[in-house]
């Protein structure tokens, strides 16, 4: 028993080097295939990731910018489009309230301001800005007229689609 011992210590003696060698190789290969590589998660700051984890992060966080690069673009072209009504009120103000008159003969324009434009017009040119004029249609549906409108669909339809009253049951306990 005593010899196999004696011959593993003075192999290891004489090979120091090469079974360290050994060992670092095995520990080397096992970290190689057996750990995955992890880095810092996107998504969650303290957390550790794979490499495809984080991918996969990357590629909803760029989703999600893009979603919120949309949705800024979309009201930036609400807002100009607000802007654009309001300075065509403005313009539309400005050219009813002045009165631009070009000579003949010099070829010179002189602006005057007008001093009492037409007030319906320029009503009207608001309102068709912004869509007024169907409003009086829609005021019909709720104002006193659809109380005729009622009268007038009750005497068409008198008699159509009435159902028949349910008799009433008295209950046994009155």
């Amino acid at each position: 028993m005593e010899n196999w011992r004696l011959w593993i210590a003075e192999k290891y003696r004489h090979n120091k080097e090469l079974v360290f060698a050994a060992a670092f190789l095995l520990c080397s290969v096992f970290l190689y295939y057996g750990c995955e590589s992890k880095g810092q998660s996107l998504i969650e700051p303290g957390k550790k990731v794979t490499r495809e984890t984080l991918e996969s992060e990357k590629d909803i966080e760029t989703k999600r910018i893009q979603r919120e690069l949309d949705d800024l673009q979309h009201n930036y072209q609400l807002s100009n489009e607000e802007i654009d009504k309001w300075d065509a009120v403005k313009r539309l103000l400005v050219e009813e309230t002045t009165i631009t008159k070009t000579d003949p003969e010099t070829g010179q324009t002189t602006t005057i301001v007008n001093s009492n434009p037409d007030p319906m017009k320029i009503l009207f040119g608001i309102g068709s800005l912004f869509g007024l004029p169907g409003l009086g249609l829609a005021f019909r549906r709720g104002s006193v007229l659809n109380s005729k409108d009622q009268e007038i669909r009750e005497l068409r339809f008198e008699g159509v689609n009435e159902t028949p009253k349910r008799p009433t049951v008295k209950s046994p306990i009155e």
